[in-house]
């Protein structure tokens, strides 16, 4: 079966206060192990040997917020709002959830005022969240719709070196389809450098290079909101990252005629970039979202090797130096922006053959230059956990 068959399928953490209820529902048998396929014809991705549970019948769930669900009549707290745009839209659609009134004016003043974003955020946890609110957490698409499959809904279990317990996550299940309001121009192939200021660079093979950068927000005394209070502003973050991170898939999806990412790694990263990019988004728009919204428009996908692309000349091949945003080639004395760098990079690897993507390995110098393999059967392995590299 292809797998642009299949339907999209987004994990979330669920959180380790919840975990004996997990424990419960298994117990009770309405949670069900199944066993897993080989992980090449493997449908449900994103944590390779991880235990797979399927809800019994007698045990639906039911979106209770953004934050809550109940399984099998047992609350169960996850991140529900980490979704794209339409799925959660679909989920709102099919299954609607209390929010908190005010959303779409405590946004704005996350742009623009620290100390009516604080009012804000009291004013909204003391009223406490309501039926029947506008969603003003993540905007509407314009280029694909979602519908949320419940009864497809997983829990994987993960067992982690060096940890006490294992995670713990909630797959949620979709069918996206592309509305072809705006049909795709496939214009040029594009390379992707991910990052956080910009949190994208976009290179064309026609030699176009496009930066985005990430809506500035007010910074807030953390330490000082209580864990109500925490939690709707890691929402709100979280949702002005997404939308930011849509604005590109948008032109993406609108104009590549074929999409080069590079292959998630998190060993060498800073961690706090890691927790940054989670916080705002990028993780889950560009290392998930992003392959699943190619799929469901037919536009290639395809993730490279990102070894050193940011200090590897793009014209001469030459290792060069890096400070700070700034590349410099010894060689030939190029002098450039390092995310341009990254970009090309990236895309001129997917061009030359990209990376065997098992292996993660370089084809050598002299060998005969094939196309580099399309993605899509590939995409759920770019799924972001802690800890966890790309298999």
């Amino acid at each position: 079966m292809s797998r642009r068959m299949y339907p999209d399928q987004h994990n979330i953490q669920i959180s380790t206060v919840s975990y004996p209820a997990v424990r419960q529902l298994i117990a009770q048998g309405q949670l069900i192990p199944i066993d897993r396929a080989p992980e090449s014809d493997n449908p449900i991705k994103g944590l390779t040997d991880a235990e797979l549970y399927v809800l019994a019948a007698d045990a639906p769930i039911e979106i209770l917020s953004d934050v809550a669900c109940v399984i099998g009549g047992l609350p169960v707290q996850a991140k529900l709002y980490a979704l794209p745009s339409p799925a959660y839209h679909a989920v709102v659609r099919a299954n609607p959830f209390t929010q908190y009134p005010g959303i779409a004016e405590l946004r704005a003043t996350l742009r623009t005022s620290a100390t009516s974003a604080l009012e804000g955020l009291r004013r909204a946890v003391q009223q406490g969240r309501q039926p029947g609110q506008l969603v003003a957490a993540a905007q509407e698409s314009a280029q694909f719709v979602s519908c949320w499959m419940p009864d497809q809904t997983v829990v994987q279990i993960k067992s982690l070196p060096k940890r006490a317990e294992p995670d713990v996550f909630l797959t949620l299940a979709f069918r996206a389809a592309f509305t072809g309001v705006f049909p795709p121009r496939r214009e040029a192939a594009m390379g992707l450098d991910v990052g956080l200021q910009p949190h994208t660079v976009v290179a064309r093979e026609d030699g176009q290079v496009r930066h985005y950068h990430l809506s500035p927000l007010v910074r807030l005394p953390t330490r000082s909101l209580s864990s109500a209070e925490r939690e709707l502003h890691e929402i709100l973050q979280y949702a002005q990252g997404r939308e930011d991170s849509e604005v590109v898939v948008a032109y993406l999806i609108g104009h590549a005629s074929h999409i080069y990412a590079e292959v998630l790694e998190h060993r060498g990263m800073s961690t706090k970039y890691i927790a940054r990019s989670r916080q705002l988004a990028l993780q889950d728009a560009f290392y998930s979202h992003l392959s699943q919204y190619a799929n469901a428009a037919g536009i290639p996908f395809t993730r490279v090797d990102a070894h050193h692309s940011s200090t590897t000349c793009p014209d001469c091949e030459t290792r060069g130096e890096r400070d700070r945003d700034i590349f410099r080639c010894p060689a030939c004395g190029l002098q450039r922006n390092a995310h341009e760098v990254g970009a090309l990079n990236v895309l001129a690897r997917g061009l030359k053959g990209g990376v065997h993507l098992r292996t993660g390995r370089w084809r050598a110098s002299g060998q005969p230059r094939r196309p580099a393999r399309d993605d899509f059967a590939e995409w759920a392995d770019a799924y972001h956990f802690p800890g966890l590299g790309r298999r």
